[in-house]
Protein backbone atom coordinates (compact mmCIF):
# COMPACT_ATOMS: atom_id res chain seq x y z
CA UNK A 1 0.00 0.00 0.00
CA UNK A 2 1.17 3.52 -0.71
CA UNK A 3 0.24 5.27 3.07
CA UNK A 4 -0.27 9.00 3.69
CA UNK A 5 -0.33 10.31 7.33
CA UNK A 6 -1.03 13.41 8.10
CA UNK A 7 -0.20 14.10 12.02
CA UNK A 8 0.86 17.42 14.05
CA UNK A 9 1.94 15.08 16.99
CA UNK A 10 4.19 13.13 14.58
CA UNK A 11 6.65 16.67 14.76
CA UNK A 12 8.10 15.07 17.60
CA UNK A 13 10.01 11.86 15.96
CA UNK A 14 9.47 9.70 18.64
CA UNK A 15 5.00 9.31 17.78
CA UNK A 16 6.62 8.54 14.21
CA UNK A 17 7.48 4.97 15.59
CA UNK A 18 3.89 2.84 14.40
CA UNK A 19 4.52 4.48 10.96
CA UNK A 20 8.70 3.96 10.31
CA UNK A 21 7.91 0.87 11.52
CA UNK A 22 4.52 0.31 8.90
CA UNK A 23 6.87 0.99 6.30
CA UNK A 24 8.83 -1.51 7.43
CA UNK A 25 6.21 -4.17 6.73
CA UNK A 26 6.74 -3.18 3.23
CA UNK A 27 4.56 -0.34 2.69
CA UNK A 28 5.20 2.91 1.28
CA UNK A 29 4.54 5.69 3.79
CA UNK A 30 5.01 8.93 3.59
CA UNK A 31 4.25 11.93 6.57
CA UNK A 32 2.69 15.20 6.93
CA UNK A 33 3.46 17.04 9.49
CA UNK A 34 3.36 20.76 10.34
CA UNK A 35 6.24 23.19 9.26
CA UNK A 36 6.42 24.56 12.86
CA UNK A 37 4.98 23.56 16.01
CA UNK A 38 5.34 24.84 19.21
CA UNK A 39 5.46 22.18 21.73
CA UNK A 40 6.24 22.12 25.72
CA UNK A 41 7.70 18.72 25.06
CA UNK A 42 11.44 18.02 23.97
CA UNK A 43 11.44 17.71 20.53
CA UNK A 44 15.64 17.44 19.24
CA UNK A 45 15.31 13.93 18.47
CA UNK A 46 16.64 14.17 14.77
CA UNK A 47 14.71 12.57 12.11
CA UNK A 48 14.80 8.85 11.47
CA UNK A 49 16.60 7.97 8.42
CA UNK A 50 13.23 6.06 7.17
CA UNK A 51 11.89 9.39 6.90
CA UNK A 52 14.39 11.07 4.05
CA UNK A 53 12.12 11.86 1.12
CA UNK A 54 9.14 10.79 3.27
CA UNK A 55 8.58 13.59 5.50
CA UNK A 56 6.63 16.04 3.96
CA UNK A 57 6.89 19.60 6.53
CA UNK A 58 3.77 21.64 5.31
CA UNK A 59 3.06 25.20 6.45
CA UNK A 60 -0.27 25.31 8.59
CA UNK A 61 -2.49 28.66 9.56
CA UNK A 62 -2.71 28.77 13.49
CA UNK A 63 0.59 26.06 14.40
CA UNK A 64 -0.17 25.00 18.40
CA UNK A 65 -4.03 25.02 18.49
CA UNK A 66 -4.38 21.26 17.91
CA UNK A 67 -8.09 21.66 17.15
CA UNK A 68 -8.14 23.86 14.96
CA UNK A 69 -5.04 24.21 12.47
CA UNK A 70 -5.39 23.89 8.62
CA UNK A 71 -2.88 23.15 5.99
CA UNK A 72 -2.76 25.57 2.80
CA UNK A 73 -5.08 23.83 0.44
CA UNK A 74 -2.76 23.96 -1.99
CA UNK A 75 -0.02 21.79 -0.56
CA UNK A 76 -2.30 19.74 0.59
CA UNK A 77 -3.53 19.01 -2.74
CA UNK A 78 0.47 19.01 -4.23
CA UNK A 79 1.03 16.10 -2.10
CA UNK A 80 -1.76 14.09 -2.84
CA UNK A 81 -0.65 14.06 -6.39
CA UNK A 82 2.74 13.66 -5.61
CA UNK A 83 2.12 10.39 -3.30
CA UNK A 84 -0.82 9.10 -4.60
CA UNK A 85 -1.95 7.09 -2.01
CA UNK A 86 -4.22 4.09 -1.56
CA UNK A 87 -5.31 5.19 1.86
CA UNK A 88 -4.93 8.33 3.82
CA UNK A 89 -4.51 8.43 7.89
CA UNK A 90 -5.77 11.31 9.30
CA UNK A 91 -4.33 11.23 12.62
CA UNK A 92 -6.81 13.72 14.03
CA UNK A 93 -10.18 13.88 15.41
CA UNK A 94 -13.45 13.89 13.38
CA UNK A 95 -14.18 17.29 14.64
CA UNK A 96 -10.96 18.95 14.39
CA UNK A 97 -10.28 21.35 11.34
CA UNK A 98 -7.34 19.31 10.04
CA UNK A 99 -9.95 16.46 10.57
CA UNK A 100 -12.44 18.05 8.04
CA UNK A 101 -10.22 19.34 5.41
CA UNK A 102 -8.36 16.08 5.10
CA UNK A 103 -11.64 14.08 5.06
CA UNK A 104 -12.88 16.40 2.51
CA UNK A 105 -9.68 16.40 0.56
CA UNK A 106 -9.72 12.51 0.67
CA UNK A 107 -13.26 11.90 -0.31
CA UNK A 108 -12.79 14.94 -3.48
CA UNK A 109 -9.50 12.22 -4.69
CA UNK A 110 -12.07 8.77 -4.29
CA UNK A 111 -9.38 7.69 -1.56
CA UNK A 112 -10.29 5.50 1.42
CA UNK A 113 -9.29 7.30 4.61
CA UNK A 114 -8.64 6.74 8.45
CA UNK A 115 -9.62 9.43 11.57
CA UNK A 116 -8.30 9.29 14.82
CA UNK A 117 -10.50 9.62 18.18
CA UNK A 118 -9.11 10.17 21.54
CA UNK A 119 -12.13 11.80 22.71
CA UNK A 120 -13.72 10.35 25.69
CA UNK A 121 -16.25 13.36 26.76
CA UNK A 122 -19.49 13.85 24.49
CA UNK A 123 -20.27 17.17 25.71
CA UNK A 124 -16.74 18.61 24.65
CA UNK A 125 -17.56 18.91 21.08
CA UNK A 126 -20.79 21.28 21.00
CA UNK A 127 -24.43 19.99 19.19
CA UNK A 128 -23.83 23.07 16.75
CA UNK A 129 -21.21 21.61 15.29
CA UNK A 130 -21.81 17.93 15.00
CA UNK A 131 -23.45 17.71 11.64
CA UNK A 132 -20.17 19.32 10.38
CA UNK A 133 -18.56 16.96 12.10
CA UNK A 134 -20.44 13.91 10.84
CA UNK A 135 -19.67 14.95 7.24
CA UNK A 136 -15.82 13.82 7.72
CA UNK A 137 -17.00 10.54 10.20
CA UNK A 138 -19.98 8.90 8.98
CA UNK A 139 -18.08 8.58 5.67
CA UNK A 140 -14.78 7.64 7.37
CA UNK A 141 -13.68 3.84 6.19
CA UNK A 142 -11.36 3.56 9.67
CA UNK A 143 -11.72 4.82 12.99
CA UNK A 144 -8.49 4.64 15.19
CA UNK A 145 -9.82 4.91 19.00
CA UNK A 146 -7.54 5.50 21.78
CA UNK A 147 -9.14 3.77 24.33
CA UNK A 148 -12.29 2.03 24.94
CA UNK A 149 -14.03 5.17 26.06
CA UNK A 150 -13.14 6.90 23.24
CA UNK A 151 -14.81 4.05 20.32
CA UNK A 152 -17.82 3.76 22.70
CA UNK A 153 -18.27 7.09 21.85
CA UNK A 154 -17.57 7.03 18.26
CA UNK A 155 -20.41 4.32 17.99
CA UNK A 156 -22.54 6.83 19.90
CA UNK A 157 -21.51 9.55 17.38
CA UNK A 158 -22.25 7.21 14.44
CA UNK A 159 -19.84 5.87 11.68
CA UNK A 160 -20.00 3.10 8.77
CA UNK A 161 -16.51 3.10 9.73
CA UNK A 162 -14.20 -0.08 11.32
CA UNK A 163 -13.50 0.87 14.18
CA UNK A 164 -9.97 -0.63 15.90
CA UNK A 165 -8.19 0.13 19.00
CA UNK A 166 -4.93 1.67 18.08
CA UNK A 167 -3.25 2.94 21.53
CA UNK A 168 -0.32 5.76 21.37
CA UNK A 169 2.53 3.62 21.19
CA UNK A 170 5.33 2.78 23.63
CA UNK A 171 8.71 4.81 22.44
CA UNK A 172 11.12 2.19 21.50
CA UNK A 173 13.48 3.32 24.01
CA UNK A 174 11.36 1.66 26.71
CA UNK A 175 10.48 -1.38 24.31
CA UNK A 176 14.31 -2.24 24.14
CA UNK A 177 14.68 -2.54 27.43
CA UNK A 178 11.12 -4.50 28.68
CA UNK A 179 13.59 -7.82 27.59
CA UNK A 180 15.74 -7.29 30.53
CA UNK A 181 14.99 -8.27 33.59
CA UNK A 182 14.04 -5.29 36.58
CA UNK A 183 16.40 -5.34 39.47
CA UNK A 184 14.75 -5.07 42.84
CA UNK A 185 14.49 -1.12 44.97
CA UNK A 186 16.97 -1.65 47.56
CA UNK A 187 15.05 -0.17 51.04
CA UNK A 188 18.41 1.59 51.53
CA UNK A 189 17.57 4.38 48.32
CA UNK A 190 15.41 6.60 49.55
CA UNK A 191 11.71 6.36 48.51
CA UNK A 192 11.07 7.71 45.03
CA UNK A 193 7.68 8.58 43.96
CA UNK A 194 7.66 10.21 40.41
CA UNK A 195 5.41 12.17 38.42
CA UNK A 196 5.85 12.61 34.39
CA UNK A 197 3.44 14.90 32.31
CA UNK A 198 2.64 18.51 32.36
CA UNK A 199 2.77 20.33 35.49
CA UNK A 200 -1.35 22.18 35.44
CA UNK A 201 -4.15 22.03 37.45
CA UNK A 202 -6.18 19.50 36.12
CA UNK A 203 -3.42 16.81 36.74
CA UNK A 204 -4.00 17.32 40.20
CA UNK A 205 -0.53 18.74 40.92
CA UNK A 206 -2.10 20.51 44.02
CA UNK A 207 -3.06 16.93 45.61
CA UNK A 208 0.40 15.75 44.86
CA UNK A 209 2.01 17.85 46.83
CA UNK A 210 -0.15 17.50 49.97
CA UNK A 211 0.20 14.06 49.87
CA UNK A 212 3.60 13.72 49.53
CA UNK A 213 4.30 16.02 52.56
CA UNK A 214 1.80 13.98 54.18
CA UNK A 215 4.11 11.59 53.12
CA UNK A 216 7.25 13.22 54.37
CA UNK A 217 5.72 13.35 58.08
CA UNK A 218 5.99 9.90 58.25
CA UNK A 219 9.36 9.09 56.45
CA UNK A 220 11.72 10.77 54.18
CA UNK A 221 11.23 10.61 50.50
CA UNK A 222 11.70 11.83 47.47
CA UNK A 223 9.78 13.51 44.29
CA UNK A 224 11.37 13.02 40.78
CA UNK A 225 9.84 14.84 38.50
CA UNK A 226 9.72 14.85 34.19
CA UNK A 227 7.74 17.99 33.18
CA UNK A 228 6.98 21.57 33.18
CA UNK A 229 4.06 23.79 33.89
CA UNK A 230 2.76 26.79 36.04
CA UNK A 231 2.54 24.85 38.97
CA UNK A 232 5.73 24.35 38.89
CA UNK A 233 6.24 26.16 42.44
CA UNK A 234 3.84 24.15 43.90
CA UNK A 235 6.50 21.00 44.15
CA UNK A 236 9.38 22.76 44.30
CA UNK A 237 7.81 24.65 47.59
CA UNK A 238 7.56 21.38 49.19
CA UNK A 239 11.47 20.85 49.64
CA UNK A 240 11.23 24.05 51.78
CA UNK A 241 8.67 22.21 54.22
CA UNK A 242 9.57 20.93 57.95
CA UNK A 243 10.07 17.65 56.71
CA UNK A 244 11.86 18.78 53.65
CA UNK A 245 11.44 16.74 50.65
CA UNK A 246 14.16 15.60 48.07
CA UNK A 247 12.77 17.40 44.73
CA UNK A 248 14.22 16.60 41.69
CA UNK A 249 12.46 18.35 38.57
CA UNK A 250 13.64 18.95 35.50
CA UNK A 251 12.65 18.70 31.63
CA UNK A 252 13.39 15.03 30.38
CA UNK A 253 14.28 14.19 26.82
CA UNK A 254 12.98 11.40 25.12
CA UNK A 255 15.65 9.49 25.03
CA UNK A 256 16.15 9.67 28.51
CA UNK A 257 13.00 8.42 29.98
CA UNK A 258 13.49 4.93 30.38
CA UNK A 259 16.41 5.97 33.00
CA UNK A 260 14.19 8.58 34.97
CA UNK A 261 11.24 5.34 35.11
CA UNK A 262 14.55 2.92 36.13
CA UNK A 263 14.94 5.37 39.25
CA UNK A 264 11.33 5.35 40.68
CA UNK A 265 9.54 3.21 43.35
CA UNK A 266 6.33 4.43 42.16
CA UNK A 267 4.51 6.79 40.05
CA UNK A 268 1.91 8.87 40.26
CA UNK A 269 -0.61 10.19 38.54
CA UNK A 270 -3.14 11.89 40.07
CA UNK A 271 -5.27 13.57 37.16
CA UNK A 272 -8.59 15.77 38.21
CA UNK A 273 -11.93 15.18 36.22
CA UNK A 274 -12.92 18.78 35.26
CA UNK A 275 -16.22 19.94 33.88
CA UNK A 276 -14.32 20.22 30.04
CA UNK A 277 -11.82 17.52 30.72
CA UNK A 278 -10.83 13.84 32.04
CA UNK A 279 -7.56 11.77 31.23
CA UNK A 280 -7.99 10.53 28.05
CA UNK A 281 -5.40 7.63 28.53
CA UNK A 282 -2.37 8.23 30.47
CA UNK A 283 0.64 7.18 28.18
CA UNK A 284 3.37 7.69 31.14
CA UNK A 285 0.94 4.83 32.95
CA UNK A 286 2.31 2.19 30.27
CA UNK A 287 5.47 4.07 29.43
CA UNK A 288 6.42 3.24 33.69
CA UNK A 289 4.70 0.25 34.15
CA UNK A 290 6.99 -1.70 31.07
CA UNK A 291 9.72 -0.35 33.32
CA UNK A 292 8.48 -2.72 36.25
CA UNK A 293 7.44 0.52 38.19
CA UNK A 294 3.77 0.35 39.68
CA UNK A 295 1.33 2.94 38.93
CA UNK A 296 -0.82 4.70 41.84
CA UNK A 297 -3.38 6.76 39.74
CA UNK A 298 -6.95 8.67 40.15
CA UNK A 299 -10.01 7.27 39.33
CA UNK A 300 -10.20 10.16 35.96
CA UNK A 301 -11.02 9.24 32.38
CA UNK A 302 -9.30 6.49 31.15
CA UNK A 303 -6.95 5.89 34.18
CA UNK A 304 -8.67 3.03 35.62
CA UNK A 305 -9.28 0.71 31.98
CA UNK A 306 -5.74 1.36 31.36
CA UNK A 307 -4.04 0.52 34.72
CA UNK A 308 -6.99 -2.64 35.95
CA UNK A 309 -6.82 -4.30 32.61
CA UNK A 310 -3.71 -4.89 32.79
CA UNK A 311 -2.79 -4.86 36.79
CA UNK A 312 -0.68 -2.42 36.72
CA UNK A 313 -1.24 -0.95 40.14
CA UNK A 314 -3.81 0.91 42.44
CA UNK A 315 -7.39 3.29 41.22
CA UNK A 316 -7.85 5.72 44.30
CA UNK A 317 -10.34 8.10 44.31
CA UNK A 318 -9.27 12.00 43.38
CA UNK A 319 -9.76 13.67 46.43
CA UNK A 320 -9.19 10.74 49.19
CA UNK A 321 -5.92 12.30 50.37
CA UNK A 322 -5.99 9.56 53.22
CA UNK A 323 -6.41 6.59 51.07
CA UNK A 324 -3.54 8.18 48.41
CA UNK A 325 -1.19 8.22 51.45
CA UNK A 326 -1.19 5.23 53.02
CA UNK A 327 -1.21 3.19 50.00
CA UNK A 328 2.21 5.11 48.89
CA UNK A 329 3.55 4.35 52.66
CA UNK A 330 2.65 0.88 51.71
CA UNK A 331 4.47 0.62 48.45
CA UNK A 332 7.00 2.54 50.54
CA UNK A 333 7.43 -0.30 52.99
CA UNK A 334 6.52 -3.33 50.62
CA UNK A 335 8.79 -1.83 46.99
CA UNK A 336 7.06 -3.99 44.69
CA UNK A 337 8.08 -4.21 41.33
CA UNK A 338 5.83 -5.43 38.58
CA UNK A 339 7.12 -9.50 36.71
CA UNK A 340 8.02 -9.85 34.01
CA UNK A 341 4.99 -11.43 32.37
CA UNK A 342 2.39 -8.78 32.78
CA UNK A 343 5.50 -6.25 31.51
CA UNK A 344 4.77 -8.56 28.11
CA UNK A 345 1.72 -8.06 28.37
CA UNK A 346 2.17 -4.37 28.11
CA UNK A 347 4.38 -4.94 25.39
CA UNK A 348 2.08 -6.96 23.38
CA UNK A 349 -0.35 -4.24 23.81
CA UNK A 350 1.09 -0.97 23.81
CA UNK A 351 4.56 -1.28 21.79
CA UNK A 352 4.98 -0.20 18.65
CA UNK A 353 5.76 -3.05 16.68
CA UNK A 354 2.46 -4.95 17.35
CA UNK A 355 0.73 -1.28 17.10
CA UNK A 356 1.86 -1.51 13.31
CA UNK A 357 1.00 -5.10 12.72
CA UNK A 358 -2.62 -4.24 13.36
CA UNK A 359 -2.89 -1.03 11.88
CA UNK A 360 -1.44 -2.49 8.79
CA UNK A 361 -4.25 -5.07 9.14
CA UNK A 362 -6.99 -2.79 9.32
CA UNK A 363 -5.84 -0.53 6.34
CA UNK A 364 -5.27 -3.60 4.44
CA UNK A 365 -8.80 -4.24 4.55
CA UNK A 366 -9.55 -1.10 4.15
CA UNK A 367 -8.00 -0.70 0.43
CA UNK A 368 -9.12 -4.08 -0.35
CA UNK A 369 -12.85 -3.48 0.47
CA UNK A 370 -12.78 0.06 -1.81
CA UNK A 371 -11.55 -2.32 -4.47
Amino acid sequence: MRVLVVSHACTIEPNRDVYRLLGGLGHDVHLAVPEHWPTEYDASAPDHPFWAGRLHRLPVRAAGAIQRHVYRTRDALRLLRQVRPDVVVVEEEAFSLAGLQWAFLARRHHLPYALQNAENLDHRVPRWWRPLMATALRPAALVMARSESAAALTRRWGTDAEIAFVPHALPDALVERAAHPVPARSPDTPFTIGYAGRLVPQKGIAFLADVVRRIAEQRPVRLKVAGQGPESALLSAIAGTPHAVDVDQRIWAHHEMADFYAGLDVLVVPSRTTDTWVEQFGRVIVEAALAGVPVVGSASGEIPWVIESLGLGWVIDEDDADAWTARLLTVAAERPRLDQATREQVRRTYAAAPIAHRLADSLAAVVEHRR
